[in-house]
């Protein structure tokens, strides 16, 4: 209970990426109130968490990204961030402040050239990147990079292992590409032979790899079920920046679901409700969901997808009825 807190702080981000499957940059853009990340540190002291994990959008283009870190600081916690890294020459100044409460910067990074990367990400965002990699060994500040698998990058794993290795990263995490609208119209999923390759090779490489940790972080292949990943165990809880409790941030305000807001996944609004009372009502609609799934496993109502826990929470939650996964 919970170990980590993932805060999507804004729908705001400076960039266009042709595989986004977040609602970014929608009206209203809103970034989650400081005073209100405050409250919830405050509240969650009792549970002991080890992490404040910082996503979007970017992370850093709210508003008051100075203040937050403060804050989060303040409450004696380490906190992480995953960002695109094209404005951290600014944005790593505040970091510096701040840094003896940060556990690591993790930076997008889709191909392991500027070719590859910048045909998803827009023009010039390789070249950014690396410059904040460089920012970061001059710092002294641990970081990591994280690939999302496509159609377009997969063949490109182990030199993405030779770039992190070269650039001094801590670790390289792979993720498998979820659907959305876009992603889906450009070719740029990965059908279920190629997912599942790709899922042996990154285990190949976690095994021989000793210069890197190499890993993958979510969406991957279970033969079993009933496979229960951390939000499922409420060891990391998903709060965006409206301020909601989510049932898992890899499903939050997702781009696709069929509005502009989703909100199928949505326990309690944290600034209404306490905190105590709102993970009780994630326990209660967690254990819902066990119900569910266990009736649809033994009526035989899975779908060769629904091995992919994430995509079986995107048709769950209503998320994905009209995109063919």
């Amino acid at each position: 209970m919970p170990e980590i807190i993932c805060i999507e702080v804004t729908n705001r981000c400076n960039l266009d990426c042709v595989h986004c499957n977040k609602l970014v940059n929608q009206h209203p853009i809103r970034d989650i109130p400081v005073d209100l990340v405050d409250s919830i540190l405050e509240q969650a002291r009792p549970f002991s968490p080890r992490v404040v994990a910082l996503t979007g959008g970017e992370p850093t283009t709210h508003k008051q990204f100075d203040e937050l870190i403060a804050t989060i600081a303040r409450h004696d916690i380490g906190y992480t961030l995953v960002t695109n890294g094209q404005n951290f020459r600014d944005s790593h100044k505040v970091l510096l402040r701040h840094s003896n409460r940060l556990l690591g910067v993790t930076f997008s990074l889709e191909g392991a050239t500027s070719e590859t990367n910048d045909s998803i990400r827009g023009p010039n965002t390789f070249n950014r990147v690396m410059d904040a990699l460089e920012l970061c060994r001059r710092h002294g500040l641990s970081f990591g990079l994280q690939t999302v698998l496509s159609t377009r990058n997969v063949g490109e794993m182990d030199a993405l292992v030779e770039l992190a290795v070269e650039q001094g990263a801590d670790q390289l995490n792979f993720i498998l590409m979820r659907p959305a609208p876009r992603p889906i119209e450009d070719g740029l999923i990965l059908d279920m032979e190629a997912a599942e390759a790709a899922e042996k090779k990154i285990a190949e490489l976690r095994k021989k790899e000793s210069r890197i940790k190499v890993d993958m972080t979510t969406g991957y292949f279970s033969p079993q079920p009933l496979y229960a990943c951390r939000p499922l165990g409420l060891s990391i809880i998903s709060i965006d920046y409206n301020g909601y409790l989510r049932f898992c941030p890899d499903i939050s305000n997702y781009r696709g679901a069929g509005g502009a807001e989703d909100d199928t996944d949505v326990i309690a609004d944290l600034a209404m409700r306490p905190l105590q009372w709102s993970l009780k009502a994630l326990s209660n609609r967690i254990a819902l969901f066990w119900q569910n799934k266990i009736d649809y496993t033994v009526m035989d109502d899975l779908a060769p997808t629904d091995y992919f826990p994430c995509f079986y929470c995107l048709r769950y939650f209503n998320k994905a009825d009209c995109l063919d996964v």
